[in-house]
């Protein structure tokens, strides 16, 4: 195979940029502290992030303390 020809195949391969392959993220977060350190980056980049709050149902395994909207509302503020 000539260089030319497996130069060109090569640059035809390539991978497109990177913001081609973008997709939307969604963060989890459980505590007013990450929430604010979430929104002090977000600030600082002049972007927005899709955010869940997490809530524990009953396994204890993380979350927000399911027994009243307290800190959910707190973690909601920021």
């Amino acid at each position: 195979m000539s260089r030319a020809h497996k130069s060109r195949r090569t640059s035809s391969s390539a991978s497109p940029p990177c913001s081609q392959w973008a997709r939307p993220v969604t963060l989890i977060l459980d505590t007013p502290e990450t929430a604010q350190g979430l929104a002090a980056k977000a600030k600082a980049l002049g972007q927005t992030f899709n955010v869940l709050i997490d809530i524990d149902c009953g396994a204890h395994r993380g979350g927000v303390p399911g027994h009243g909207p307290e800190r959910l509302l707190e973690i909601a503020a920021v």
